[in-house]
Order: C-alpha cells, then structure tokens, then sequence
C-alpha cells in the first residue's frame, strides 16, 4: 500500500506562493507597526537623554557636595585648631598667674613667719618683765 500524500485543502502552492507576499492590509500593519517602533525608539531615545541629563546634573551636585565637604573639613580642622591654641594660651597664662600668686604668698609667709618671731621674742621679753616687776612687788610689800 503506497501512502498518498493528503493535501491540506487551504495549502495549496497557490496559496503558499500567495502568502510569501504581503498584502496590502499587511503592508499598513507593518508600516504601522514601524511607525509604532519608530515612535517607541523615539520615547526611548527621549528618555535616554533625560536620564544622561540627570545624571550630568547629579554629578554636578555631587562634585559641588565633595567639594563643600572639603571646605567644611578644612574649615572645622582649622577652628579646632584655633580652639585648641586658644585654650592652651589660656592654661599657660593661668599657670604662670597661679606660679606668680603662689610666689606672692610664699613671700608672704615667710614676711608673717618673721613678724610672727618678733612677735614671741618681744612677748618673751614682756614676760620676763612682767615676773621681774612681780617679784619686786613681793619685795616690796
């Protein structure tokens, strides 16, 4: 038994050959459908250069920003420094005004340790004075 070839009813050559050429309806849909694509490269395109110009602009704020830190780094090490030696001024002339007082109140010191010693050498001379005139009294009555 020979297998016969069964032709499909609407494949034909005829329509094969038919079908390799667009239609006229097929041609306005490819024509539409490229104006479609056309239109979306287009919309993409647009976008792409909206992107890009963010991004220029971004960066633009970036740089500033980098730039702004710096300043703001150089400008806070520079009044820590400022802060800094400003205070160490301040220790070092309040201690060499402590040294001075210090100074001051030794002196001081030894001036009343002195006056102090006057003091018990002429109370010591009164005494005796005193136990001098006493005796007399004694001497006396």
């Amino acid at each position: 038994v020979r297998a016969t070839r069964v032709q499909h009813p609407t494949r034909s050559r005829d329509a094969c050959k038919k079908s390799e050429r667009p239609t006229k309806r097929a041609a306005k849909r490819i024509a539409a459908t490229m104006t479609g694509l056309r239109q979306k490269m287009e919309q993409v395109e647009s976008k792409f250069e909206e992107c890009y110009t963010m991004m220029e602009n971004t960066e633009g704020t970036v740089k500033e920003l980098w730039g702004a830190a710096e300043e703001t780094k150089a400008l806070a090490t520079s009044l820590i420094r400022e802060a800094v030696e400003k205070m160490q001024a301040e220790f070092k002339e309040r201690d060499e005004e402590m040294d001075h007082k210090f100074s001051l109140q030794v002196a001081e010191n030894k001036r009343l340790q002195g006056h102090m010693a006057e003091i018990r050498k002429e109370n010591k001379h009164l005494y005796a004075q005193v136990v001098e005139l006493q005796k007399r009294c004694k001497l006396l009555e």
